[in-house]
């Protein structure tokens, strides 16, 4: 197996960088960039943002290349796509639904799409919704409002129109910096970023340029939580289950080093009786490498059960029902740590060099055979890790999204905030993530993820081409940013149908029609 160093991962990011700085064709460039990031992205290369890309981009185009969009509000929270799922799209509308609170004048522009559990939302709140609709527009928004930047990692498309429309109209722009740990568009023309967690203040302060940032948090939504008390099954006196449950999408129990959460329960359920335990893992489908590669028997796997992908309100529904919540690592949850803290289900964690995102982090425990015991102290003497009422009122307090929205507010108003110590109070590894998974790659292929399938590893290189430009084909992509022997062209070949098929397949497909605001 070759590994694959983080040097060597650079090394072909920047073949894609370069591709992009040589385009000449604005379209074909911004292409060219989404590609190159989401590359930083799925393959977690040490590269935190590209301001000399983004400017690139912006001077080849014309005034006329931009969509005049006016969205006259007081605030517009810009958003590339809104998921049913996950903490990206809750920090939104936890955020939105305050403001409208508080009668604030506040509207929702989403560049590409809304899906209609979120639209549905936004609507019962009264809140004004405008939807671009296109996935490679540039537009030109015109507003006197502050505009609260939500965006995709990857988009390009609006980091340069935000560049071009700021310049032009002087308004200002607050990055929310939800995906904090990986490669980002649109910072640097932001007058702050504001940080969800003491682990993005840190990256920032590291490795991106910026006018100022300040660590405001991650607000709770409220409407569903304060419904909810905790009420567990289990009795350590009696024969129910013993109920587990961990929320972690994407890579965030993929193993390194020491961090393998799934040998962590293949231990655990060595401790006890198989009938005793249950887990539930929501995030995930099972079919992950992780779980095929033997940390736990087929045996021990009866006991896990995987859901893949849950809507919030179901999510939620019977999630006080749990005994106990054991959160994810190598990397936490955002959002759901504290969410659950605030219900008041006890929560087992280990300290990570990557966290800061919630007030209950000042449970987290030194190791995790500190975690493994807490767990069996109370699985057999029913012995609580913590005071789980005192840190729900903690977090429900911090977290409150109308404290949230105060710390913003003060922000925008050039007011100081007070930041809890425990967000910032632990050693960070900036680089953690990126260090972590650089050597975990497939034979002969040292740029791409072990775990991608055959498809998919050719998939990653035009992610953001499909529906797009026809004149830039796959071919073209490959041939110029890598050499005739490189591995992916070798391994290229080796699935050589697959590759035409889909070739054929996105040449066939032209470019979207702009669609007004």
């Amino acid at each position: 197996m070759e590994n694959c160093s983080l040097s060597k991962k650079k090394e072909f990011a920047y073949r894609l960088r370069e591709r992009a700085l040589k385009e000449k064709n604005p379209y074909q460039k911004a292409l060219l960039a989404e590609v190159y990031a989401t590359y930083n992205i799925r393959n977690l290369v040490p590269i935190a943002e590209d301001l000399e890309l983004e400017r690139s981009i912006l001077l080849s185009l014309r005034p006329n290349d931009f969509d005049p969009v006016i969205l006259n509000h007081d605030f517009v929270h810009i958003i590339t796509e809104t998921y049913e799922t996950g903490g990206h799209t809750r920090l939104l509308t936890a955020t939105v639904r305050e403001q409208i609170k508080q009668n604030q004048d506040v509207a929702v522009f989403v560049t590409r799409r809304v899906d209609p559990l979120t639209l549905n939302f936004l609507n019962q709140i009264k809140c004004k919704v405008y939807c671009l609709g296109g996935k490679n527009k540039f537009f030109e928004l015109v507003t006197k409002g502050k505009v609260m930047s939500h965006i995709h990692h990857f988009d390009i498309y609006t980091a340069v129109s935000l560049w071009f429309s700021k310049e032009k109209y002087h308004f200002d722009i607050y990055f929310i910096n939800h995906a904090d740990h990986v490669f980002n568009y649109g910072h640097s023309i932001c007058n702050s970023i504001l940080e969800v967690s003491g682990y993005g203040y840190y990256r920032t302060e590291a490795l991106k340029h910026y006018q100022a940032h300040h660590l405001v948090g991650i607000p709770l939504n409220t409407v569903h939580l304060k419904k909810i008390q905790y009420r567990p099954n289990y009795r350590s006196n009696d024969q129910k289950f013993f109920s587990i449950l961990t929320i972690a999408g994407g890579d965030k129990l993929r193993p390194t080093q020491e961090w393998n959460y799934p040998l962590f329960i293949n231990q655990l359920l060595d401790n006890f009786d198989n009938n005793r335990i249950s887990i539930t893992i929501i995030g995930q489908s099972g079919e992950e490498p992780w779980w095929k590669k033997g940390y736990v028997s087929q045996k021990k796997l009866e006991k896990v059960k995987f859901i893949k992908s849950l809507p919030y309100e179901k999510l939620y529904k019977d999630i006080n029902l749990y005994d106990a919540y054991l959160d994810s690592f190598p990397f936490t949850g955002g959002t759901v740590i504290s969410e659950i803290a605030a219900i008041g289900v006890p929560i087992y964690a280990p300290k990570l060099p990557c966290q800061g995102y919630s007030i209950a982090d000042k449970v987290r425990s030194d190791s995790l055979d500190i975690v493994m015991q807490g767990i069996k102290d109370h699985i057999l003497d029913g012995k609580l890790p913590y005071d789980t009422q005192s840190l729900a009122f903690e977090v429900q307090s911090f977290h409150h999204p109308s404290s949230y929205l105060n710390r913003l507010m003060n922000i925008i108003n050039d007011r100081g905030i007070k930041v809890p110590s425990i967000l910032l109070n632990f050693k960070p590894d900036i680089l953690f993530l990126e260090k972590a998974y650089a050597t975990e790659w497939i034979e002969g292929l040292p740029n791409l993820p072990r775990e991608t399938s055959p498809v998919n590893r050719i998939k990653l290189l035009i992610y953001s081409l499909e529906k797009r430009d026809s004149s830039l084909t796959v071919t073209k992509l490959i041939k110029t940013v890598l050499s005739d022997n490189h591995p992916i062209l070798i391994f290229l070949k080796r699935i050589k149908s697959i590759y035409q098929k889909m070739v054929a397949k996105f040449n066939q497909v032209s470019i979207d029609k702009p669609v007004g605001g």
